[in-house]
């Protein structure tokens, strides 16, 4: 069932429904009301005729004077203590035999539906004696006459409302499955053809929850063309970085199987280029699966931490292995600060790392704390151009292919650095100048 028809059904079955609890509501207190107005009625005539008349006129006199408190096509009995009737006036002689008039104590109303007839009882007591009970009957005829027509009106307002809710229940469920629709038909033309569509969204719309839902549509598309554009890219570099150590070492060991056992040159050649290129590969491999966790990481689990102490932790293996010093300058003896140890751990490793390749001199590590707490990784080495600076962040962008290839480098350090320094809530600054060296600097609030 389409969402329209569910529409016009539902709200419908929920009109109809109210409006039949209204009439009954309605219909309800019109008869309380007129069946309330009728016993009143009956009882000011039986005050006056008790009032204005005395027992034995009541009792023993004629008929005459009961007909001045008689309701039209109604009747009063006077009845003694056995319920014997000693005084009556009538319009209908049957009334007495259809329901038999009779003597109580107490004052009664009694409500016959089938006869349509109201009956009020009040006992006569004369010199604090019990003489008898007078009886005053109504016919409800007139008051099932205006129930009947109040439910006919009812009805017939009800059914003219009843159509008018559904005429416009269609006109008011197209206006809001519109958007909707055209939702609905832009996702199966994108599921169909491939592509990546938005919905046009004029400016002058109602800003209610369709429009922001189709508003959220178009971003989410335009996010899902742009992440798609990004992945191809990433799988058409990824498979380019990766054929050409592969195309060298399947070159190697076809060289090593046609000449390199016999030749000792060539077969060192071949088992270092091979060492190398794996080497590079098992690098490049484990920064495509650092980059491509990135975008679904823990969230940071921050610590407190020696800022100083912790750069001379870092740095001290470093400078080791490769034979360089490494320096340490801060601003004061101990800054503490809370960051994720290991994520911050990694992004100082890539930013040696990267000052190390591009640069022969010392490098150095400034800690400082003033507004903020700055983690500066500095060199003397080739620097970058203005044009490259502002695409250092991208993947697999480098500056100068053929010179990253000779260092190892595969365009993936530095984007993998900002988004963990963006994840421990820091920034990452990187100035440059071309042929005097390069400063990285990861930024925390204080």
């Amino acid at each position: 069932m389409k969402i329209r028809t569910k529409i016009q059904l539902y709200s419908s079955l929920f009109l109809l429904a109210m409006l039949l609890l209204l009439n009954v509501i309605l219909a309800f207190l019109f008869f309380s009301f007129s069946l309330e107005r009728e016993k009143e009625t009956l009882e000011d005539q039986a005050a006056l005729l008790k009032e204005n008349h005395s027992k034995n006129e009541i009792f023993g006199g004629g008929s005459s004077i009961l007909t001045a408190y008689t309701p039209e096509d109604g009747t009063v009995f006077i009845v003694n203590l056995d319920s014997e009737v000693v005084n009556m006036n009538a319009d209908d002689e049957d009334d007495a035999e259809v329901i038999p008039p009779r003597h109580v104590k107490e004052e009664e109303f009694d409500v016959r539906y089938r006869e349509e007839r109201l009956i009020y009882r009040l006992p006569y007591r004369a010199d604090g004696e019990l003489i008898g009970t007078i009886e005053i009957r109504t016919s409800l005829e007139s008051v099932f006459e205006g129930l009947s027509l109040l439910s006919t009106v009812l009805m017939v307002a009800s059914l003219i409302i009843l159509i008018l809710s559904v005429v416009a229940g269609r006109w008011l469920s197209t206006l809001i499955i519109a958007p909707i629709s055209i939702m609905s038909r832009t996702i199966s033309e994108i599921e169909r053809d491939g592509t990546f569509k938005t919905i046009p969204v004029e400016a002058e719309d109602s800003k209610d929850e369709l429009k922001a839902m189709a508003v959220t549509f178009n971003k989410m598309m335009e996010r899902l063309e742009i992440n798609h554009a990004k992945q191809q890219q990433f799988l058409s570099d990824a498979s380019h970085e990766l054929r050409t150590p592969l195309t060298i070492i399947d070159s190697y060991a076809s060289l090593l199987k046609r000449w390199g056992m016999e030749d000792k040159k060539i077969l060192e050649e071949a088992v270092e280029a091979i060492q190398h290129e794996a080497q590079r590969m098992k690098t490049l491999t484990g920064h495509l699966l650092e980059a491509a966790t990135q975008g679904h990481a823990d969230e940071a689990e921050k610590e407190e931490l020696e800022a100083v102490q912790f750069c001379r932790e870092v740095a001290l293996p470093l400078s080791r292995t490769s034979n360089r010093t490494i320096l340490i300058d801060a601003s004061q003896q101990e800054i503490t600060m809370v960051a994720d140890k290991t994520k911050l751990e990694q992004v100082l490793i890539i930013l040696l790392d990267n000052a190390l390749k591009y640069s022969s001199d010392e490098i150095i590590i400034k800690v400082e704390q003033d507004e903020r707490i700055a983690i500066i990784v500095e060199d003397k080495g080739i620097g970058i151009s203005q044009k490259d600076l502002a695409f250092i962040f991208d993947r697999f962008y480098r500056v100068d292919r053929s010179r990253s290839r000779k260092t190892g480098g595969n365009g993936l350090g530095l984007s993998i650095a900002k988004t963990m320094v963006e994840a421990m809530g820091a920034e990452l600054e990187i100035k440059s100048v071309e042929g005097k060296g390069t400063s990285a600097a990861i930024i925390f609030d204080a």
